[in-house]
């Protein structure tokens, strides 16, 4: 950050009194007791304390903040929280965290390049809010991997956490991927052929969805995220009952869409004139930071809703929705694809205007009981430590066992 230099002979803003002095001279004047007499009294300069008295110049000194006490505090509050949540923000996350809350504010900071603030900015609110920078460790990936004092911390958080709440309250989401690619199939065939094809249309593009469910195998409405400018009423037609369809131009989840889900999916599931059940609710996802806009964050506190991220690169293991569902969706839904093909006989990519009604029939396959045993074989509900891992020469390897129900 530039440091300003005073230019000589110019007044250093540097007092020989405090706050509560000022505020004691102020009341003296108050009482009657003349500005002259209270300035000398108590050491302050007689303009100083004219004008606090007549309320002249109350400004705080220095260039005006970008953003007001209530916002910064805003980000202050998503820092911390995103800390305590363990996906903790760099410099350029919280500039991004800022950008994305001006953005849908509708607010244009000319002094801001695009709404992102600068390294100045970042530096000075770090000042003004006392938050530091931490330099992080570079490891290697080999001992960046799961151990035990990962798991057993993970597992000390997670007790912790889930102690006295119902199972109905406890929650898993993750993105996935449909394609339009039926996938490989067995077939019948003389031994010794080289190549064996088969005739069937089929393309490389996805669709996004974001799933969730609860320990008592309780599915909420999915959301949809397709790769577009637009979302067409077409589009939504026919698919299963809540379900929220969005656009952005890759086809995934960006910051605004899950908080999307989060606001018009999650939040009136969970609540008490929905399906939830009163008292706290546990979310537990990856650690994206991407996924934590400053509104996530507040309605999240306002809602007692608290979020448990998983130890990164073990989603695969510890996440129940990966562990349990996905590979019967991706089954169930490649059946569901080629029946489609078989029966309209349409070439070419999947049109969207379809989609909805093989999502709803994709959606009505879902298994309450391959749910329940995912939170039951990640050691989540109930919390269970040696379902996870195990010492197997002083390293630990993390097995799984899942019954997939199909």
């Amino acid at each position: 950050m530039r440091t300003y230099k005073r230019k000589p002979g110019s007044r250093a803003y540097v007092t020989d009194y405090s706050a509560d002095q000022l505020d004691r001279a102020v009341r003296r004047v108050a009482r009657g007791e003349s500005i002259l007499k209270a300035s000398k009294k108590h050491n302050i300069p007689y303009g100083t304390l004219y004008n606090r008295v007549h309320h002249l110049h109350i400004k705080k000194v220095g260039t005006p903040v970008r953003l007001t006490s209530e916002t910064e505090q805003l980000v202050v509050n998503a820092v911390q929280k995103l800390g305590q949540w363990k996906v903790p923000l760099d410099g350029l996350d919280v500039r991004f965290l800022v950008k994305s809350y001006l953005d849908k504010q509708g607010v244009v900071d000319n002094r801001f390049k695009n709404n992102l603030p600068g390294i100045d900015w970042l530096k000075s609110f770090m000042k003004r809010h006392c938050l530091t920078a931490r330099l992080a460790d570079n490891v290697k990936p080999s001992r960046a991997e799961i151990n035990a004092v990962t798991v057993g911390s993970y597992f000390d958080e997670l007790e912790c956490t889930l102690e006295g709440v119902d199972a109905s309250n406890i929650y898993n989401y993750d993105e996935t991927n449909v394609s339009d690619n039926p996938g490989s199939k067995h077939i019948i065939c003389h031994r010794g052929l080289k190549r064996v094809e088969r005739k069937i249309d089929h393309s490389k593009s996805c669709i996004s969805l974001m799933f969730c469910g609860s320990a008592t195998g309780v599915y909420l409405p999915p959301m949809v995220v397709y790769k577009a400018q637009n979302v067409y009423t077409e589009w939504t037609r026919c698919g299963p009952r809540g379900t929220v369809y969005d656009c952005t131009p890759s086809g995934w989840f960006d910051s605004r869409c899950f908080e999307r889900w989060f606001v018009e999916v999650f939040l009136p599931f969970v609540s008490d004139t929905g399906n939830g059940v009163p008292g706290k609710k546990i979310l537990i996802g990856d650690n994206l930071a991407a996924h934590f806009t400053p509104d996530v964050i507040k309605l999240s506190v306002e809602n007692d809703i608290v979020f448990v991220t998983l130890i990164p690169n073990a989603t695969h293991l510890l996440q129940p929705l990966d562990v349990a569902v996905f590979r019967s969706v991706k089954i169930k839904w490649r059946n569901i694809l080629e029946t489609w093909r078989k029966e309209t006989r349409i070439k070419g990519i999947l049109p969207k205007n379809h989609f909805p009604s093989l999502l709803l029939q994709l959606q009505n396959s879902l298994k309450c009981d391959n749910l329940v045993a995912g939170f039951r074989a990640t050691g989540i509900h109930p919390v269970d430590r040696q379902v996870q891992y195990r010492m197997v020469s002083f390293e630990v390897i993390l097995t799984v066992t899942v019954p997939y129900l199909y």
